[in-house]
């Protein structure tokens, strides 16, 4: 029988058949080891929409030049893929927002998203942008659960903890907001590499056909 590992470690694990005077033998390396564990991939499609101060979240529209496309975005001359927003202009200040079907978390691991984030090349710096990503109950309730100011023509990681909504479903909202004087000139906001992975290293085996080492010994 199966006994998962508990801990790290290299176990042989072997196969013997038999027949008659026919014998072969096979073996495999089962390797435990603490890692990042990719728990969900950030869903392809996405509701979009935006909000001017002091209204209410409504549809993009081009009267206001808020967008959002999936397109790959260049920042600091590296390109990635992912989602390409600019936040509303032409009518005033306000903010445009991406936001996910619900995500199942699973109670352990604690999940968290982690992304890429960026200002593309040949922007206006502006005041920057403010990324934000806000985690949407199924009762509509709203949580902020991490936000970067950014006015480099660089990418930069952030990262959002989920744990408190371990073992539920959770509604994710990627925003992307004017900086702190309002100025909406050159932002362009690329977000990349958007993923949920355990929030800390857990354990995670895998099978090899060759003998193998832990990377951490």
């Amino acid at each position: 029988a199966y006994d998962p590992p508990k801990a790290e470690q290299v176990r042989v694990i072997s196969l013997s058949i038999q027949a008659g005077p026919l014998r072969t033998q096979r073996n495999w390396w089962l390797k435990a080891e603490d890692d990042i564990l990719l728990i969900a991939e950030f869903p392809a499609d996405v509701q979009i929409g935006q909000r001017l101060r002091k209204g209410a979240e409504i549809a993009t529209d081009d009267r206001t030049g808020a967008y959002v496309h999936h397109r790959a975005g260049t920042c600091g001359e590296v390109e990635k893929d992912g989602l390409f927003m600019h936040p509303p202009y032409k009518t005033g200040p306000g903010y445009v927002f991406a936001l996910t079907a619900p995500i199942a978390l699973p109670a352990e691991p604690k999940a968290a998203l982690r992304c890429q984030i960026g200002k593309a090349d040949g922007s206006d710096p502006g005041d920057g942008i403010l990324f934000r990503v806000v985690a949407v109950e199924a009762d509509g309730r709203e949580t902020v659960v991490a936000e970067k100011s950014w006015i480099e023509h660089a990418w930069t990681p952030m990262e959002a903890d989920l744990s408190p909504w371990a073992g539920k479903a959770v509604r994710l909202k990627l925003v992307t907001d004017v900086g702190p004087k309002d100025n909406s000139s050159g932002d362009w906001a690329c977000w990349a590499e958007m993923r949920i992975e355990s929030l800390r290293p857990a354990l995670k085996a895998t099978l090899h056909d060759k003998p193998v080492e832990l990377q951490r010994k």
